[in-house]
């Protein structure tokens, strides 16, 4: 079984810590930055004509997801 070393856990602490500091206008979007680049990516190939969102916090992903939209 393989283990993380001490840097790798504190790298993923800190990436799990960063995505809870990502805002949008203020209102807290609680994902991680690299999530709102695949989501482009995929808004952008796939083209849908709804994108139905489930299960927010605070709302700030609802606010970016339109603009991953256009």
């Amino acid at each position: 079984m393989l283990g993380f070393k001490s840097d790798t856990n504190y790298k993923l602490k800190e990436i799990y810590r960063g995505h809870h500091q990502v805002t949008y206008k203020g209102v807290p979007a609680i994902k991680s930055a690299f999530d709102y680049v695949l989501y482009q990516m995929l808004i952008f190939n796939l083209k849908p004509d709804l994108i139905l969102e489930i299960g927010t916090n605070k709302g700030g992903s609802t606010f970016i997801l339109p603009i991953c939209w256009n």
